[in-house]
């Protein structure tokens, strides 16, 4: 299990400074504006960044998939890839991926709801025959079913990591360490908060050990 801290900092200069401490960092490029050679010079100086860039209205999936090509060829350890993301694309960046010994992570988001256990099974498997080092199910969490049926999963797919998106997701973040999932999304800094219901290191390393502490 590996902390992975999302960075959603807008100045090149800030983040290759943080990204320098060794720490696993998710650098969200959606969220910045950067160009190539800022991605490029980003990811040379840490061999331990995560390159996510969700669909934003108005870029085309064309300029992600270039974002996306210059972080692995600069050295990403991870490359977060939409399970729905266009095929031709997709298929390249794997194949981008897996030249340059970068982990891939599959992931399936649904920001309005949590299916039930056999449609997120299914989902996970399809996440999974993609070709997914590691798969990632984020769902928003309405009910108290909805958190019993992404934790299930654990049972169900190896190398996989469920998070409940919203308020009543934090539960699932904090599980997500009881299940040893791989890796846990987290942040140091409140202006790196990047979703309802996501927790600090310092809230999860807290809740933890009270939760698994002796009696």
């Amino acid at each position: 299990m590996e902390f992975c801290y999302t960075l959603q900092e807008r100045k090149k200069e800030a983040v290759v400074k943080i990204v320098q401490s060794g720490d696993l960092y998710e650098v969200r490029l959606d969220k910045a504006n950067f160009q190539l050679n800022d991605i490029h010079k980003i990811f040379s100086a840490s061999t331990n960044l995560m390159a996510t860039f969700r669909p934003v209205k108005g870029i085309a999936d064309s300029d992600r998939f270039e974002a996306l090509k210059t972080a692995i060829n600069a050295g990403a350890r991870f490359v977060d890839l939409e399970y729905d993301l266009n095929k031709k694309l997709f298929n390249e960046l794997m194949l981008i991926a897996r030249t340059n010994g970068c982990s891939v992570i599959v992931s399936y988001h649904d920001y309005e709801k949590t299916e039930g256990i056999h449609e997120l099974r299914v989902i996970a498997q399809k996440c999974k025959d993609l070709g997914a080092d590691l798969v990632k199910i984020a769902t928003n969490i309405n009910h108290i079913e909805d958190i019993k049926n992404l934790l299930a999963l654990y049972a169900y797919i190896h190398d996989i990591l469920v998070i409940g998106m919203g308020d009543k997701g934090s539960l699932t973040r904090l599980m997500s360490m009881y299940y040893q999932a791989p890796l846990v999304y987290t942040f140091f800094n409140p202006k790196n908060k990047v979703a309802d219901g996501q927790l600090s290191d310092k809230e999860l390393v807290k809740l933890h050990k009270f939760l698994t502490s002796k009696v």
